[in-house]
């Protein structure tokens, strides 16, 4: 059950990260519906993977997918590095953004007019 929460929070980071990105463009009024549409196809996309890839390990859990030494890992967990890897990965950009939109003033504005 950790994996599927881990996997609904990895689908919850992309959005945002999408949602980030098109932040700029919309105040920069350059947005690309094309960029934010491919955007949202990649998440679909990552989400139906991970839903399949969730289901093979769930079914065949005895499976061992990597062996290092005495270290035996099988396909159910593989896919929570898998998938925990990634996280970090969409965590790590999304604050990143967020920092950077926080530090940054205001877009396209206009000169203030001048106080006399």
């Amino acid at each position: 059950m950790a994996t599927l929460f881990l996997a609904i929070g990895l689908l919850i980071l992309i959005m945002v990260n999408i949602i980030l990105g098109s932040m700029k463009g919309f105040l920069n009024k350059s947005f690309d519906w094309d960029k934010c549409r491919k955007g949202i196809y990649k998440n679909g996309i990552i989400f139906i993977c991970l839903t399949l890839v969730y289901l093979a390990g769930y079914l065949n859990q005895d499976i061992i997918a990597i062996e290092v030494g005495e270290l035996k890992v099988n396909l159910m967990q593989a896919t929570y590095y898998t998938i925990l890897a990634s996280y970090l990965y969409y965590a790590a950009d999304v604050i990143k953004k967020i920092s950077k939109n926080l530090k940054s003033g205001t877009i396209n504005a206009e000169k203030p007019p001048d106080i006399k």
